[in-house]
């Protein structure tokens, strides 16, 4: 993340803003919390072969992730030895449109037979530095009770 400076807005040695700072912090803090968490790009990855359809970009971005994840089950529980019989799969998506549900329901599709609980978290659209940190840090408190409820669901973040 790259934070330059605005002109005449209560610089201070430093350069940046306080709104900069806080945002630089609250994105260091962020990657520390990820830990090894993968985060990709579904633009970065798709937008050449899909240039005016994002919902495809998604769709294509979650069938990837999800045949990667399922490898790694497979490999790391013999499964693939056994015959294919592979435990069920919890996603959990975390967007700021319903298009990222309809990618992820279109994905999860592709997993036929497979039981899939789908956990799906929407982000406001455009948020400030603040909404979106409050966000972040709600989701955070509340993931151990994300990851343990065992039926799908879809929700929309709340701003205290």
């Amino acid at each position: 993340v790259a934070v330059a400076p605005v002109e005449g807005e209560g610089e201070e040695d430093d350069g940046m803003t306080a709104q900069q700072r806080e945002f630089a912090a609250s994105m260091s803090s962020l990657r520390r919390a990820r830990g090894g968490v993968r985060m990709i790009s579904a633009r970065g990855k798709y937008l050449e072969r899909f240039p005016t359809s994002p919902l495809r970009w998604k769709s294509h971005a979650f069938q990837d992730e999800l045949a990667r994840t399922l490898a790694a089950i497979s490999t790391s529980c013999g499964c693939a030895a056994a015959g294919g019989n592979t435990p069920g799969l919890d996603v959990i998506v975390l967007g700021d449109s319903l298009g990222d549900l309809v990618a992820a329901q279109t994905a999860t599709k592709s997993l036929h037979g497979r039981d899939v609980v789908l956990k799906f978290i929407k982000f406001k659209e455009a948020p400030s530095v603040v909404e979106l940190t409050k966000q972040l840090i709600g989701l955070v408190q509340s993931l151990p009770a994300i990851v343990k409820y065992p039926a799908s669901f879809h929700t929309t973040t709340r701003m205290g």
